[in-house]
């Protein structure tokens, strides 16, 4: 397989994931509604749901406004297909950021389960899971798109390749000639 093939490939993993995030939140968001307005005997309780950090009125908007960044930016980053403006600066920071997040969700799961929640529901399993899925999209969204990488690699490997044409020269008995990178010898 080749690089730009197996770049593509790793493109659309990235990009399916991405979904499968949006697609997960947007089932927490309406799962957590439906166990308010109907709670089904098949869910968990309202407070299951959530922490309780933010009162559940104000809750939902904020949930509402992430789902439909989440989607711009999967659509775009679909749509699009083109070269990230971002800096590898920024990316970086979202990276780090997303790293930090999922490893505070995670000690916060194990201080409530050690505080002496009955259970992992109780510990506020749900929020975490929920929230390592925010994570998830943010290191998704910092990942480098393929196609960019791809073609500045390519684009710098013939920049050098071409520099090592022209100081490589080697004396031969009908005068100097030069041997390319690719193995053809020209003469000067």
């Amino acid at each position: 397989m080749s690089g730009v093939a197996l770049r593509q490939q790793y493109d659309m993993s990235r990009l399916i994931a991405m979904w499968l995030c949006l697609a997960l939140f947007l089932a927490r968001v309406l799962g957590q509604v439906e166990a308010l307005l109907i709670a089904p005997m098949w869910l968990p309780s309202m407070e299951s749901w959530y922490s309780g950090l933010l009162p559940y009125p104000l809750l939902l908007p904020v949930q509402i406004v992430l789902l439909m960044f989440m989607a711009a930016l999967t659509w775009h980053q679909t749509i699009a297909r083109h070269v990230s403006q971002r800096s590898t600066v920024w990316k970086s920071v979202v990276r780090t950021f997303a790293i930090i997040y999922f490893l505070v969700m995670a000690a916060r799961l194990v201080v409530q389960w050690v505080r002496g929640a009955p259970d992992l529901l109780a510990a506020g399993a749900i929020p975490v899971a929920f929230h390592w899925v925010l994570a998830l999209f943010l290191l998704l969204n910092a990942r480098s798109s393929g196609t960019h990488d791809l073609q500045s690699t390519q684009t710098l490997g013939q920049s050098i390749t071409d520099q090592i044409d022209k100081v490589v020269a080697i004396k031969s008995p009908d005068g100097f000639r030069r041997r390319s990178s690719k193995g053809v010898v020209k003469s000067l």
